[in-house]
């Protein structure tokens, strides 16, 4: 189930046996008044950790986003856009070629981190509020 900002809809999902959701502002709701996924990803994570998978998705554009969301608490992210761009300017090799810009910019990310692996990030604290861990997720609509 995509387009989950809210414990709330997190719980009504885990009630009715959904798989997994995705934490994602593009799920229906175009708002940028709507919170952000990696605002609402810890509160989620609580709330249905381990019941369902969880998948975040929305205003991914390098590694530290897909850092960001793994610390947070998800077990995967979905880049959609950037392979798409990929897939315009150079057809299949474009793809491809975006998305290993985008695995070395994690493993970039990560090294600066001090993480050795994914698990290593998914270890990583969580604070209160994600603006806390990197201050841009504000502006991530």
């Amino acid at each position: 189930m995509k387009g989950i900002l809210s414990r709330a809809e997190a719980i009504k999902a885990r009630e009715r046996e959904i798989d997994a959701i995705v934490v994602s502002a593009h799920g229906g709701r175009n708002l940028d008044m709507a919170p952000t996924p990696a605002e609402v990803l810890p509160e989620i994570v609580d709330a249905v950790a381990g019941k369902i998978g969880i998948v975040a998705d929305s205003g991914i554009k390098s590694g530290g986003d897909v850092a960001r969301y793994l610390a947070l608490g998800a077990g995967a992210t979905m880049v959609g856009r950037l392979p798409l761009y990929g897939l315009a300017a150079a057809a299949e090799a474009g793809a491809a070629e975006c998305l290993e810009i985008l695995l070395a910019d994690l493993k970039t990310t990560m090294a600066f981190l001090g993480v050795r692996d994914l698990a290593g990030l998914r270890r990583t604290q969580r604070r209160p509020k994600a603006c806390c861990v990197f201050p841009e997720t504000r502006n991530m609509l």
